[in-house]
């Protein structure tokens, strides 16, 4: 469902870049990256309006387990808000203008061929003397880092878990 809901923003909103071999067109990766916009208001409406034909979240899932729905809400809260505190001008506490890679993938039998680093360029490319920000797990640290990028913060996504919800999810 994540994967969905970036690649429907990108495509109303942003640029998809597609990695494939030249000779069988086999998908080897892909970045969703968004243009600079300095209204986070704007953004949400952008993404709320551009994910609303996928439904809601993974309903059925989150009916059947509510552990889903927390990790949920957490991940789009915890991302969010990060986002902004890390890309705020020091000075006036606003988001300062930047390409926010939304998806940067990589198939699993093509890693370490060198498709990331084509997809990170790509970004740059765009880019250009704009900074450019990402989100990646821990594993991904010191590839970023390695092709320019600064470590900001590590921060853990953890649901925040009410004593009826974990009735419920002990229930499940």
């Amino acid at each position: 469902y994540m994967v969905d809901c970036c690649l429907q923003f990108a495509k109303h909103y942003g640029h998809i870049i597609v990695c494939r071999n030249s000779s069988t067109r086999e998908f080897l990766g892909c970045l969703c990256l968004m243009e600079p916009c300095t209204s986070p208001r704007l953004i949400s409406w952008h993404y709320k309006r551009s994910v609303m034909p996928l439904g809601k979240p993974v309903p059925e899932r989150m009916k059947e387990n509510p552990w889903i729905k927390l990790r949920y809400q957490a991940f789009s809260h915890g991302t969010g808000f990060h986002h902004k505190e890390i890309m705020a001008d020091l000075m006036s506490k606003e988001s300062i203008p930047h390409w926010y890679a939304m998806m940067i993938g990589v198939a699993p039998k093509s890693q370490g061929q060198g498709i990331g680093r084509i997809l990170v360029q790509a970004s740059q490319y765009f880019a250009g003397s704009v900074p450019v920000y990402l989100e990646c797990h821990d594993d991904n640290v010191a590839f970023y880092e390695k092709m320019g990028f600064v470590h900001r913060k590590r921060y853990t996504i953890t649901p925040k878990v009410e004593d009826e919800d974990i009735s419920s999810i002990n229930n499940n």
